[in-house]
């Protein structure tokens, strides 16, 4: 710092006592949803927590024809991914409810149905190989415990 030069403020200030004693609102006044709810160009960087990612605020905007090829890609292939991981989730709701409640048979005929609905989606970046061989494993130890339940 040049000599002669004087600051609008002292260099070492401490808080004001009205800052530190303020306590009736436990959450800080940037933190608050509600401040930028209004327009998310305050706070872009906050922007996901008050629009749906479908929305056109959720994204920056696209300016070159590369780039808004890019963004019809991404929405298509979001929307292929979401439809894959409702189905095979739908799939292993459908089968678990059978280790409940349904027959040995029923069970095993659901399981090879899994088997390929999984491999499928692991096919695609839906979902990781080991992920699909994981959810396999799994299932087929409860269905292995449904045998081992009906044999006795």
């Amino acid at each position: 710092m040049a000599p002669g030069v004087k600051l609008d403020r002292p260099r070492n200030r401490s808080p004001s006592p009205a800052r530190t004693l303020k306590t009736e609102n436990p959450i800080p006044r940037l933190e608050h949803p509600a401040r930028f709810a209004h327009n998310t160009r305050l706070a872009p960087h906050r922007a996901h927590l008050f629009t749906t990612p479908q929305s056109p605020k959720a994204r920056p905007m696209a300016n070159s024809e590369s780039a808004k090829k890019r963004v019809r890609q991404n929405a298509n292939r979001r929307a292929i991914n979401r439809w894959r991981k409702n189905t095979y989730r739908d799939v292993i709701k459908d089968f678990r409810e059978l280790i409940l409640h349904g027959s040995v048979e029923a069970c095993e005929a659901k399981l090879t149905e899994l088997y390929k609905i999984l491999d499928q989606t692991a096919a695609n970046p839906a979902m990781h190989k080991n992920t699909a061989s994981r959810y396999k494993s799994r299932l087929t130890s409860q269905l292995n415990r449904k045998r081992a339940g009906a044999a006795a």
